[in-house]
């Protein structure tokens, strides 16, 4: 998948601290990356922190959005972590696009250790930029 947006924290290539994330799609409205957490990006000792594990899931939505030829901006994210995200283990980071509705788009994520065990799962509701940034100038 192409990268239009260079700087952004979670997969911008000229960002230096980027997470570097490189989404593949998988289905249709499906997208899917891989990563490992390093010891930068702990909260608790050994154990990513929940802010950035939920970055991840956040970006995996939008990413499956993006592929569809659509960009829109988180409106509401809920994050339910059934267990701790460890430091050095790899990542499958899944979003899919779950309905569209006007100018609504609704999604969910999922975050798997390197077993294929669920650790952190997230459902998250887009406003496609353009109705935004009209109810932006609305206000």
């Amino acid at each position: 998948m192409g990268n239009d947006y260079p700087q952004c924290f979670a997969c911008g290539k000229e960002n230096p601290i980027s997470l570097g994330l490189e989404f593949e799609q998988i289905a249709v409205q499906q997208v899917r990356a891989e990563f490992v957490p390093g010891p930068n990006h702990q909260g608790y000792e050994g154990i990513m922190h929940g802010g950035l594990v939920t970055t991840l899931l956040d970006e995996a939505m939008v990413q499956v959005i993006v592929a569809q030829g659509i960009e829109a901006v988180t409106a509401e994210i809920k994050v339910r972590f059934k267990s701790p995200v460890r430091i050095g283990e790899r990542l499958s980071i899944f979003g899919k696009i779950t309905g569209n509705k006007g100018r609504m788009v609704l999604t969910e994520g999922e975050l798997h250790d390197q077993e294929g065990n669920i650790l952190v799962l997230a459902e998250a509701k887009f406003i496609k930029l353009a109705a935004a940034l009209n109810k932006e100038e609305k206000e």
